[in-house]
């Protein structure tokens, strides 16, 4: 997370309207261009400049004596289940809409950057999603009227490439 205000700093004083973030442990070669395109083309479709683009990985490989090719990672599987287990306490509609709870790979607008507070470590992208939910659903005061007026647009676009990293666990 902390990489993550660096580069926000950095786009900040390069006065740039997007900023990009790739998991440093991602090892598959054509996977970087792969999400800039999926990135721009998310924010093409956005009406409003407070946007984000969130990776959804086609597969991640594991490599066990062969290569299994899963659908979701450990962590991801119950972040998703509890951030819409989350949506599901607040409007009794159950859900799986959330794929990318916990996605490194994802691009924010800088004027929703601007908005959101950090975690640290692990919860940082669970974290802009609550933070999203809990600001713009009505759960708690409006902090941000220009924000509410021109709305959220929020994007999970699935990749072809699979998402090949470290083991951790």
């Amino acid at each position: 997370s902390e990489a993550m205000v660096i580069g926000l700093l950095m786009a900040k004083v390069a006065k740039k309207e997007y900023v990009g973030f790739v998991d440093a442990d991602n090892y598959f070669p054509g996977a970087v261009l792969e999400y800039v395109r999926n990135y721009a083309a998310g924010f093409s479709l956005a009406w409003s400049p407070y946007s984000m683009v969130r990776i959804l990985w086609h597969y991640k490989p594991k490599i066990s004596g062969g290569i299994y090719f899963k659908k979701w990672g450990r962590v991801s599987e119950t972040t998703n289940k509890c951030l819409n287990d989350l949506i599901f306490s607040k409007t009794d509609f159950e859900t799986d809409v959330i794929k990318t709870g916990n996605a490194g790979e994802h691009a924010i607008s800088m004027k929703l950057a601007e908005l959101l507070p950090y975690a640290s470590g692990y919860a940082v992208e669970p974290g802009e999603l609550v933070y999203l939910f809990e600001s713009f659903s009505g759960i708690l005061p409006e902090i941000d009227h220009e924000a509410v007026e021109k709305g959220i647009d929020l994007f999970q676009i699935e990749t072809r490439n699979p998402h090949m990293h470290e083991e951790r666990g």
